[in-house]
Parts: C-alpha cells; structure tokens; sequence
C-alpha cells in the first residue's frame, strides 16, 4: 500500500510529504503554476500551518473571538450522509487548510503576474485566478459512497469551500457577491492570520 498522507510531526518539528504527491494527478512537471500551487503548495502549506496554530495565543481575546467566527463558519458548510465538518471537533485541520490555502494563493500569485496576466483566459473561458481555484477543488474530488466516516478532516467539499471562501480573491475571481452561497462579507473573513 503506497501511503500518500502528509503529516506534521510536531516532535521534529518537521513536515513529510511523500513522493506520491509529486506525480500526476497532483503535481505534472509540464503543467500549469495553478495547478501544482494549488495541489502540492497547499498540502505543504497546510502541514506547515499545522506548526504556526501551535502558536496561537488562546488568551487573546480578540484571537478567540476570530477563532470562534471561523468555526461557525465551517459548521454552517453542512453534510454530505453525516460527513461534512464540526467548526469544534475538526478545527485544527480546517485552520490548517485556511492558513495554507491563503499562502498557497499568495505564493502562487506572486510567481504568476511574472508570467502573464490574471485576465488572461484559457480555451474554455477560465482566467488565470479560476483556474487557481479550481485547481483547489480537483485537489480534494473523491469518489463518494455514501457512507459517513469518521475523519479527523472535513469531508473534501467542506475542507475546499471553507479554504475559498476564506480568500477574497475567490469571491473576485467568480463575481460571488452578497447573499451567494460561497460569498463572505469582509468583516467574516477570518482574521486568525
């Protein structure tokens, strides 16, 4: 069995990705920035993010009340047969995602306006910043059965919809605006980091 689970190892303080995650279909060596940022970038951030919430400050105010509104948001994602995600139970892996989610994207567009501009389209119609986001959301498609298990992540909607909505530019990238589903007013937006 190829084991393709990244992990933090806080007593090394060290990260470990396995080779499989740069390979197809998450890292191609000819592919698209969006894709393999938004592939291999996130899941390495997202571990790497599992190191900094150790850091959190839980007697700060102002950090628990954030922390708090960040959970609300990802209890209000829903469920999937039972699966979906618990802002309480699952909050240190959906911290993880936001936090590395929010540096992948940074990383990513920082490397891509080198190359060419954020309007530009694909074939299909997509600019550069959709593709980024979609990228996002191949990264966790699953095959679904129907079956509710116990993860210590949200179900792979959750863990893609609570990341994305939580970077402003996804809103941008789509026209999501006020009352859309995966729209958050700036003031919701988590201010964790």
């Amino acid at each position: 069995m190829i084991r393709a689970n990244a992990s933090y190892i806080p007593s090394q303080h060290a990260i470990e990705v396995p080779p499989v995650w740069f390979f197809p279909p998450f890292f191609y060596e000819d592919g698209e920035d969006a894709l393999n940022f938004a592939a291999v970038g996130w899941v390495i951030g997202h571990e790497i993010y599992h190191s900094i919430a150790m850091s959190i400050d839980m007697t700060d105010k102002i950090m628990v009340e954030n922390i708090d509104s960040f959970r609300k948001i990802t209890s209000s994602l829903g469920t999937l047969d039972g699966w979906g995600t618990d802002g309480r139970m699952k909050f240190n892996e959906d911290i993880a995602d936001m936090g590395g989610g929010r540096a992948t994207y940074a990383a990513w567009k920082a490397t891509v306006h080198q190359k060419k501009s954020s309007l530009e389209k694909d074939s299909k119609g997509y600019t550069v910043d959709q593709r980024f986001f979609i990228a996002m959301g191949r990264l966790w498609r699953a095959k679904w059965e129907g079956k509710a298990i116990l993860r210590s992540h949200a179900a792979p909607f959750a863990r893609v919809n609570a990341t994305v909505m939580q970077i402003p530019e996804f809103a941008r990238a789509f026209g999501c605006k006020g009352g859309d589903r995966m729209y958050l007013d700036s003031n919701q937006i988590s201010q964790i980091w």
